[in-house]
Order: C-alpha cells, then sequence, then structure tokens
C-alpha cells in the first residue's frame, strides 16, 4: 500500500477487502483501507454492508471506525432486509447496539427538530458526526438542510474541539 497499490481492487476469493477484513475485527487494515479510499457502503452478494458483517460479529471499535468514514447506520437492501442494528440486537452484542441505537436517535431527534442532548464523548462523537442515514446525509447535512442552525453551530463547535488526529 505504501507503494501505491490499488486498495479498492478485489479478486474472486475475495470480492469485497473490507467486508473481509471486518470479519476479522482487524481495526488497523480496515484504518488504511478506508483511509485511502475504500468506501465503506459497498454492497456484497447479500446485500450487506461492512457496517452489517461488524455488527454481526459485535466488533464496536469497526463498527465505529466504519461510521467515522461515512457508513450508513441503518442500510436495508433488498436482499438483506435487515439493518446493522438487527444483526446486533439478533446476537447481544450490547455495545454494538449502545452506539447505533445512540446514532439512530440522533438521526430521529433532528428529523423531528427537538434535539436534547449531543454526545460530548470524543470516542463516539466522531461516529455520530461522519456517519450517514439511508438518505447517505450525515448529521450535519441533515442540520443545515433543516435550517438548525443552533444545532449545526453545536455540531461545528464539538468538531473543532476535537484532536486533528481524529
Amino acid at each position: 500500500i505504501s507503494q501505491g497499490a490499488e486498495v479498492r481492487c478485489c479478486s474472486t476469493e475475495i470480492p469485497h477487502p473490507l467486508h473481509y477484513i471486518t470479519a476479522k475485527g482487524n481495526e488497523i487494515i480496515m484504518k488504511i483501507l478506508l483511509s485511502r479510499g475504500l468506501q465503506p457502503n459497498v454492497l456484497d452478494k447479500h446485500g450487506e454492508t461492512a457496517l452489517h458483517v461488524a455488527a454481526r460479529e459485535g466488533f464496536v471499535n469497526c463498527c465505529q471506525l466504519l461510521l467515522e468514514y461515512g457508513a450508513v447506520y441503518n442500510h436495508r437492501s433488498p436482499k438483506c432486509p435487515k439493518t446493522p442494528l438487527d444483526f446486533a440486537m439478533e446476537n447481544g452484542h450490547t455495545e454494538v447496539v449502545t452506539l447505533l441505537s445512540m446514532v439512530g436517535k440522533y438521526f430521529k431527534e433532528l428529523k423531528k427538530k427537538k434535539f436534547k442532548k449531543l454526545e460530548t464523548n470524543m470516542k463516539f462523537f466522531c461516529a455520530v458526526m461522519n456517519c450517514c442515514g439511508n438518505d447517505g446525509m450525515s448529521l450535519m447535512g441533515r442540520a443545515v438542510s433543516l435550517g438548525l442552525k443552533d444545532f449545526a453551530e453545536r455540531l461545528m463547535k464539538l468538531r473543532l474541539q476535537m484532536a486533528p488526529s481524529s
């Protein structure tokens, strides 16, 4: 990769590298792939994203990393009508359920324009800030499109407080 290898390619044996690495729970390789442009929302032959895989396996740090790189938190497809949250709940992965439920709560509250409290735990904030809903819009994008200036400003202030390496 450091020599310029194309990270978005695949093979017949491993058609979806991010799904494969996610299933192994390898956050280091995931971060390398995602930071080099691998898209987090690619669907495999089952209609699942890498976030579905991470949620099913209970890899909360992998889920968080995917969300930070713009994964759709509630993706459903005709081949896979379940969301990542559904998989986490079915398999009893409480940390993943907590993370994905929190993200879902923020999107729902924002849609109702009744946003109460914003997560200030920076570990989770970046995941919340960058992930997308089914419409492809981030929390910030949705706040701006709904004309929620105060909320958008709060998001930006928190984002500016984050360490540059986050």
